[in-house]
């Protein structure tokens, strides 16, 4: 659940909508108001733990790392290290695929992946998947999805949970494998009939966007409680997003919360974000910025981009913290540099202002266009203003109109009136509106 937005309208301190502010495990500005959405994923893979194809287990972050990086197909890392073999003694497959992890975790790849290849020759299933998450990567070979998909399936078949549901990923991505979602969702199944929490949020996911299955917000939710009970952060997360959004279930922040600081207390980066969200908007609990900062901190921390611009916004409009334009130039820097359209819109709006930074419209209008290019609403609205009013360009109302209807489309209030007030000028006069 990530999917982030920006500004105001034509006012910096214009506040719109509350719950909306809260989209894809994000605190999206305290002054902003994002459209609602929750996976995010382009084309990709319905599985929350979406960016990569799996998560710590039986682990309670739920933040993603190569499915290697535990004990493949398990769904609990190996509690202790294996112990060296005396001279003489032959390594058991556990052995050889404990070795193999802590190889790898030490970025010793041809290691791990004899290590790993032992193992398998030894009859280890999970150790398929160590294979295959080195080709997926690639880890010390060359990247090949096809034989990563390879030893995915040869894990799955041998039972091993990981593989299954790496196989599940593979196919819902198309990696290495013609996409099938129909295909995706059996393996899915199948690692999380063996108690997979990860496979159990991918399914979750499945049914929230609808793919290979119909889309079913009730069944979603039941999948991710799943999860949720063997202590998966992504989960927790989703949950919490669904009850702050009131999507599929009825809106309670007191759910969200609950859900949300689960998941934030082990680690997840979104779950930590939409907490200082709703701490930062009094969503269900007073407005409190000391925690909303102190959740947002964290969550930026780990490199969360909107949880960097919406710092950005506190410092901009001076909101738990000492008000310092600088200093939400360097946040909106920051998470504007991982693509945020929210904070390049920010970014623009402290040039349109000359705020931290000297005045300057043509920067304004750069910064807006980034934004606008990713289809951020209010920076479609600022490049119409500028239009409009001749800022750094020349005025032009045909211009200005074309770019507040762009706005307008996305539910843009302010540049409703704005398009009403232009069409009854014909353009003429635009600095009247």
């Amino acid at each position: 659940m990530r999917n982030k937005t920006l500004l105001p309208i034509h006012d910096p301190w214009f506040q719109t909508g509350a719950l909306t502010l809260l989209i894809s495990g994000v605190f999206l500005a305290i002054d902003f108001a994002p459209p609602i959405s929750i996976h995010w994923y382009p084309n990709l893979p319905p599985s929350a733990s979406a960016s990569g194809p799996r998560t710590t287990a039986g682990a309670a972050s739920g933040s993603p790392v190569a499915p290697s990086a535990r004990t493949p197909g398990s769904a609990h890392p190996a509690s202790t290290p294996a112990r060296r073999p005396t001279s003489g003694t032959h390594r058991s497959a556990a052995e050889d695929m404990a070795l193999g992890e802590l190889a790898e975790r030490h970025h010793d790849y041809g290691l791990a992946m004899r290590r790993y290849r032992q193992a398998v020759e030894q009859g280890s299933a999970e150790a398929c998947e160590g294979v295959g998450a080195l080709y997926e990567f690639g880890r010390g070979v060359k990247r090949d999805y096809r034989t990563a998909v390879r030893w995915y399936r040869d894990g799955a078949q041998r039972g091993s949970a990981g593989a299954q549901y790496s196989l599940g990923y593979s196919y819902a991505t198309g990696r290495g494998v013609g996409q099938n979602y129909h295909s995706a969702m059996q393996w899915y199944r199948r690692a999380a009939a063996q108690g997979d929490g990860v496979a159990a949020v991918a399914i979750g996911a499945m049914y929230e966007n609808g793919r290979g299955v119909p889309q079913n917000w009730g069944k979603a939710r039941r999948w991710w409680q799943k999860a949720a009970s063997t202590g998966n952060s992504v989960a927790e997360t989703d949950l919490g997003l669904m009850y702050a959004n009131g999507i599929g279930v009825a809106q309670d922040f007191g759910k969200a919360i609950g859900w949300l600081r689960k998941a934030a207390r082990q680690g997840n980066a979104d779950a930590q974000a939409s907490l200082g969200g709703m701490y930062g908007n009094g969503m269900g609990v007073p407005v409190n910025y000391k925690k909303a900062i102190f959740w947002l901190s964290k969550a930026a921390l780990r490199g969360d981009a909107a949880a960097e611009q919406s710092i950005g916004a506190l410092y901009s409009k001076g909101e738990g913290v000492n008000q310092n334009y600088r200093k939400a130039l360097q946040w909106y820097r920051k998470a504007a540099a991982q693509g945020n359209a929210q904070a390049a819109t920010g970014i623009g709006y402290l040039y349109q202002r000359g705020w931290g930074v000297p005045q300057d419209y043509g920067a304004a209008m750069r910064w807006y266009r980034k934004a606008a290019a990713r289809g951020n609403s209010e920076a479609e609205f600022y490049i119409g203003y500028l239009h409009q009013y001749g800022l750094g360009v020349a005025p032009d109302g045909d211009r200005a109109l074309f770019w507040y209807q762009k706005a307008a489309a996305q539910g843009d209030a302010v540049a409703k009136m704005k398009i009403a007030c232009l069409k009854a000028s014909n353009s003429q006069n635009s600095s009247k509106c």
